[in-house]
C-alpha cells in the first residue's frame, strides 16, 4: 500500500479496533481529527472478517467500485435507455483514475458510490415514489461521514435539480424535508461526537487546517491554475476523453435545459467540479464524483453515434473485453500495482521485534508522516523522536539502554565519524537500522 494515503486510513481504522471506539479516530493513539469515519468503519469491519491485511483495507474502496458500475448500468437504463446503462458502465469500469483510486485503501471512490446513489435515489423519489427521498437523505449523511466537505455534493445537485428544474413543487413533499433532516443528522453525528470530546481543538484542526486554511488560504496562484483538471482529464481520462466532451456537445445541441434527465447529469458533472476548482486543493481525485457523469456523456455520444446493430456488436464486444480482461488478470502473472513501502515493509518485523523488547526507536532526517504511516500499519510502532542532526542520535546512543536509529545509507560516513560506537542492526535499500549496543546487532 501507498504511505500516502493508503496506509494513513489502514492505521486509524486497525486502532479503531485497538482502542474499542468507533468515534473517536486516532493515528499513533493520539487524536485525529483529519477524516470522517466512514471508510475506517468499512476497514475495521474487513478486519474484522478477514484480519488485519493489505487486502482487508483496500476490499471496501473495490467493493464500492464494482457497486458504482452496477449501480450507474442500472440507472443509466432508467434515464436514458439500456445502450446508456451498458456503455456508461464501461466506461466507468475502463477509465484508469477510476480503476486505480478503486484499488486504494482509500475514500475517494465510496464517495463517487455514495453520491451516485444518493442522486439514484433522489431522483426515484422525484419520478416514482417520494419515501425514495429518506434513502437519499441515508446517502447524503453517508457521503458526509465519508469525504466532509466534498460529500455535500449529495446535497448540492440534487436541490439544484430541484430547483432550478421542473420538481420545484416536490419540495412541498414531506418526505423531501424527512430525508434531509436524516442526511444532514447522519452526517453531523461524528462532527458533534468529536466536538463534545474536543472542543475547539477539533473546529481548529478540521475546519480551521483542513478545510480553510490547506483547501483555500495556501497563498495566491494564477488564476489559470484553477482549470488544472482539465489537464489532468486529457492526460489520464482516455480513451474516453473525447467522447465525454462530444456527448456534452450533443447534450448542447439537444438544450439539456429542456430534458431532465440529461439536466441532471450536466449538474452532477458542473457543480462538484466548480466546488473543487475553486479551491487550492485539487488533485484528480478529489473530482472522482464527476467520473460516472462523464461515463454517462460518453455513453451518450456512442447512443447516438450508432446505429442499432452496432451497438448492439459493440455491447457483446465491451463484454467479452470485461471477461477476457477479467480472466487473464485473475490466472496471469499479471501486476496490476507496483510494489510501494518496499524497504518499509522488510524493515517492520524488525522495529516491531525491538520495540517490543523495550527498545528506543528514533529516525534520522525523516518526516514523521513520510515514514511512519507505513511503518505505523505494518509495525505497530512509529520511529520517534526524528532528529535532524548526527549530534543528537550521538547523545540518544550514550543511554543506557538499548536505542536503535533509522537511518540513510547517505548519512552513515557522518554517523562512523560523530557516533562513537554503533552496530548494524539490518538495512533495506536506502534504510539502515543500526543500534548503540552489541545485542542490538553485529560490530
Amino acid at each position: 500500500m501507498a504511505n500516502f494515503d493508503d496506509c494513513f486510513y489502514a492505521e486509524k481504522a486497525k486502532e479503531i479496533l485497538q482502542n474499542h471506539d468507533w468515534w473517536v479516530l486516532t493515528f499513533n493513539h493520539h487524536p485525529a481529527f483529519e477524516n470522517p469515519p466512514f471508510y475506517m468503519w468499512l476497514m475495521a469491519l474487513a478486519y474484522k472478517v478477514f484480519g488485519v491485511s493489505e487486502f482487508s483495507a483496500k476490499l471496501p474502496s473495490a467493493l464500492m467500485g464494482v457497486s458504482t458500475v452496477v449501480l450507474l448500468y442500472f440507472m443509466g437504463r432508467v434515464l436514458f435507455n439500456t445502450w446508456v446503462g451498458l456503455f456508461g458502465a464501461f466506461v466507468l469500469a475502463t477509465t484508469y483514475p477510476f480503476m486505480k483510486f478503486g484499488r486504494h485503501a482509500m475514500v475517494d471512490v465510496t464517495l463517487t458510490f455514495l453520491v451516485t446513489a444518493a442522486l439514484f435515489f433522489f431522483w426515484l423519489a422525484t419520478h416514482k415514489d417520494s419515501r425514495f427521498f429518506l434513502a437519499w437523505g441515508l446517502f447524503l449523511g453517508l457521503a458526509l461521514l465519508d469525504k466532509s466537505l466534498l460529500g455535500f455534493s449529495a446535497l448540492v445537485i440534487p436541490l439544484a435539480y430541484l430547483f432550478l428544474g421542473s420538481h420545484g413543487e416536490k419540495g412541498a413533499n414531506l418526505y423531501l424535508p424527512l430525508g434531509l433532516l436524516l442526511g444532514l443528522g447522519l452526517g453531523s453525528s461524528w462532527y458533534v461526537v468529536e466536538y463534545l470530546h474536543f472542543g475547539n481543538e477539533f473546529l481548529s484542526a478540521h475546519f480551521g487546517w483542513l478545510i480553510l486554511h490547506r483547501g483555500f488560504q495556501t497563498g495566491p496562484e494564477p488564476w489559470y491554475y484553477h482549470f488544472s483538471f482539465l489537464r489532468d482529464l486529457a492526460t489520464f481520462y482516455w480513451p474516453w476523453f473525447p467522447l465525454a466532451l462530444l456527448g456534452f456537445f450533443f447534450s448542447v445541441m439537444a438544450k439539456f435545459w429542456e430534458h431532465e434527465n440529461l439536466f441532471l447529469v450536466v449538474l452532477w458533472a458542473a457543480l462538484p467540479t466548480l466546488g473543487v476548482s475553486l479551491t487550492h486543493t485539487r488533485p484528480l481525485w478529489y473530482f472522482m464524483p464527476i467520473f460516472p457523469a462523464l461515463a454517462f456523456f460518453a455513453a451518450y455520444a456512442l447512443d447516438h453515434l450508432l446505429a442499432e446493430p452496432t451497438k448492439a456488436a459493440l455491447g457483446k464486444t465491451f463484454l467479452s473485453l470485461g471477461v477476457l480482461a477479467a480472466l487473464l488478470v485473475n490466472f496471469l502473472p499479471i501486476s496490476l500495482d507496483s510494489e510501494r513501502e518496499h524497504d518499509v515493509r522488510t524493515l517492520a518485523p524488525t522495529v516491531k521485534a525491538y520495540a517490543e523488547r523495550g527498545a528506543s526507536i528514533l529516525g534520522l532526517r525523516e518526516e514523521y508522516y513520510s515514514l511512519n504511516n507505513a511503518m505505523l500499519f505494518y509495525s505497530d510502532h512509529a520511529i520517534e523522536p526524528l532528529f535532524d542532526k548526527v549530534e543528537n542520535v550521538a547523545e540518544s546512543f550514550r543511554q543506557n539502554r538499548l536505542v536503535l536509529c533509522f537511518a540513510h545509507q547517505g548519512d552513515m560516513a557522518e554517523i562512523r565519524s560523530k557516533v562513537r560506537e554503533w552496530y548494524p542492526v539490518t538495512q533495506a535499500g536506502d534504510y539502515v537500522l543500526i543500534a548503540n549496543r552489541a545485542e542490538g546487532g553485529q560490530r
